[in-house]
């Protein structure tokens, strides 16, 4: 055997050796188990849309009532609304504007009319932030209390069509990823395994999208990036693959 053909072979075994240990750590944790992943929704905006909206809601099927909202309002948004005003908050999904458009999720409450964008792979519609911060406007009191969010993987801007120039633009790669995490811990929902369980499933559908998890799972990069060897060999596979 050629050194190069045992080069390779020992780059495909360590590789190997690697794929099985995380085959195991699947196999023990149920990690690699996703009803996001089964049902292809991963980036399907509609349906992290109804996901998000439902654990915001004081009035969820979760039963925690605004455990979830409180910190999202506070630490995503920074906004400095009254606990007891975020109790009695409520949840829209697909929020009719009166100019026929429809906003991903809103957050009313008494003061505040929170208006939340999404966008994962859709691109902006001419005047649509704009059309909202006007909509918004309409229930409240004081203009300042109008807010538009705008979601998205990466945390970027809206597009100067749509903008309406006061976004709180808000990243799924580190905000909500954040707030999921730290949601995560709490003591109230230890014992509720079934929401704690989706919310894990949410918080590595987040991880796929934004390329988080991909990020984090390096091994078999890291390991051809190794040595001179590996990386010869790693070329060699791909000739011999390729051709």
């Amino acid at each position: 055997m050629s050194e190069a053909n045992s080069q390779t072979e020992k780059l495909l075994n360590d590789v190997a050796g690697l794929l099985k240990a995380r085959e195991i750590v699947y196999r023990v944790t149920g990690e690699n188990f996703n009803i996001f992943r089964i049902l292809n929704v991963e980036e399907k905006e509609h349906f992290i849309c109804e996901v998000l909206a439902e654990l915001l809601s004081p009035s969820g099927s979760h039963y925690q009532g605004s455990l979830f909202l409180k910190p999202f309002v506070k630490d995503v948004l920074v906004l400095n609304i009254p606990d007891a005003e975020i109790d009695r908050a409520r949840v829209y999904r697909e929020y009719y504007t009166y100019q026929g458009r429809r906003i991903d999720i809103v957050i009313e409450t008494a003061n505040y009319f929170i208006a939340i964008e999404v966008k994962i792979n859709a691109g902006d519609l001419n005047g649509q932030c704009m059309d909202y911060y006007e909509e918004a406007k309409q229930h409240c009191f004081d203009e300042s209390n109008a807010k538009i969010v705008y979601l998205t993987p990466d945390g970027r801007e809206p597009s100067p069509e749509s903008s309406c120039g006061k976004e709180i633009c808000v990243s799924f790669r580190k905000d909500i990823h954040e707030w999921l995490s730290s949601c995560l811990n709490f003591k109230e929902i230890e014992h509720a395994v079934p929401v704690r369980e989706i919310m894990r499933q949410f918080l590595m559908t987040v991880e796929s999208f934004t390329g988080i998890a991909e990020e984090e799972n390096m091994e078999v990069k890291e390991l051809i990036r190794k040595s001179p060897e590996n990386l010869r060999a790693a070329f060699e596979l791909k000739s011999g693959l390729v051709y």
